[in-house]
C-alpha cells in the first residue's frame, strides 16, 4: 500500500496529482483527520498549532473564509507575525461582503499581505521556515484534515506551491 493509498481520506480531497507532496518528504508527516466522534478536533489543533508559531513569517492559501476573517489571522497579526495570504476571487468577494469591517481593519495592518489568485483554490497550504501544512476542507468549507512536517524538502514543495499561485496573483489593497 503506497502513502496515498494509506491515506487516501487526505489525498481524495486534494484536487489533483500537482497538489500532492512526493511521498518521501512526508514519511514521517503528522496527519490528523476529522473522524464523527470528533468532528473539529483536526481543526481545533491545527488552529492551534498555526496561532502558536513562532516563526516571524508565514504565508499561506486559504480556500475558506473562517481562517481569513477568523481567530487565527487575528492572532497572527497581533503577534506581528509577517503573514501573506494567497486566496481567490471568490473568497474575496464573500469576505467583502459578509465581514467588510474585520476584512478593512486587517488590510491596514502592515503586517498583512493579502494576494488573489485568478484561478480557483480548493486546498489550503501554510508554510514557516520551519513547518508545512496541506489542509483539505469539505464542501461545506470545514477542515477535514492536515499533513503537517519538518521535512526540509516538504517545506520547500511548500514554498514552491505557494510561490506558484503566490505568480498567478494581484496584491490587493481596498
Amino acid at each position: 500500500m503506497t502513502f496515498i493509498e494509506k491515506h487516501q481520506r487526505l489525498f481524495a480531497n486534494i484536487p489533483d496529482e500537482h497538489h500532492f507532496p512526493d511521498p518521501e518528504y512526508v514519511l514521517n508527516a503528522d496527519i490528523e483527520m476529522a473522524n464523527p466522534s470528533q468532528p473539529i478536533k483536526a481543526k481545533n489543533q491545527y488552529e492551534k498549532t498555526i496561532k502558536d508559531t513562532t516563526s516571524q513569517t508565514i504565508r499561506e492559501i486559504v480556500p475558506i473564509l473562517n481562517h481569513l476573517c477568523g481567530e487565527v489571522e487575528e492572532k497572527l497579526l497581533q503577534k506581528e507575525i509577517n503573514t501573506e495570504l494567497v486566496i481567490d476571487q471568490e473568497l474575496l468577494e464573500v469576505a467583502k461582503s459578509t465581514y467588510p469591517n474585520k476584512l478593512e481593519s486587517e488590510l491596514e495592518n502592515d503586517n498583512l499581505k493579502l494576494y488573489v489568485c485568478e484561478k480557483p483554490i480548493k486546498f489550503g497550504l501554510a508554510v514557516t521556515n520551519t513547518m508545512g501544512y496541506l489542509t483539505v476542507y469539505s464542501q461545506k468549507g470545514l477542515l477535514m484534515g492536515y499533513l503537517s512536517s519538518d521535512d526540509s524538502d516538504f517545506i520547500d514543495w511548500c514554498n514552491n506551491l505557494y510561490d506558484e499561485y503566490r505568480t498567478l496573483s494581484l496584491c490587493f489593497s481596498e
